[in-house]
């Protein structure tokens, strides 16, 4: 399996897919789709070619991916984990979170809550045999700004298999 995430998505969904990759015993790359019919094609239009459904002829671009927390954690769910040389993984020491249901949540509330899903994602990742290095990692040099994982690290956190 490919995994092609853009930003802002929901991590717990991506802790979901990553559980459903393990669970099934499929391997996981990171990668982005091209696909040759949006080909100097507009985003919107290119979405409604792949909306329709039916195959697609389409290409992995390996190098050069940038692999965020979503990212990471649909990674983490692979049997077999590999970030293509040149791939990148770019991850924020601050998650937000947000209640399409209740958009008023204060300020405290919303820190709590930040504390308990970090606390999830750091379980799960251990579970995946991830590193749990990589949030403390991330929260000790970012400074609520993004930071890189660098490629030198991938192994040692286990983000990538052998």
């Amino acid at each position: 399996m490919v995994i092609n995430v853009k930003p802002g998505s929901d991590l717990t969904v991506a802790a979901s897919l990553g559980r459903i990759l393990r669970g099934r015993g499929i391997d996981a790359a990171v990668a982005a789709t091209e696909v040759e019919a949006c080909n100097g094609k507009p985003e919107e239009e290119c979405f409604a070619l792949k909306r329709r459904g039916g195959p697609l002829d389409a290409k992995e671009k390996l190098s050069g991916v940038p692999c965020e927390l979503a990212c990471v954690l649909m990674l983490a769910g692979g049997v077999h984990r590999s970030l293509p040389p040149g791939n990148r993984v770019i991850l924020t020491a601050r998650m937000q979170i947000y209640d399409r249901l209740a958009p008023n949540v204060s300020a405290e509330h919303r820190e709590s809550l930040t504390t308990i899903f970090t606390d999830q994602f750091r379980r799960y990742l251990s579970e995946m045999g991830i590193g749990h290095e990589l949030f403390d990692v991330t929260a000790d040099r970012a400074g609520g700004r993004y930071v890189e994982v660098p490629a030198s690290e991938w192994a040692r956190l286990h983000l990538v298999t052998q």
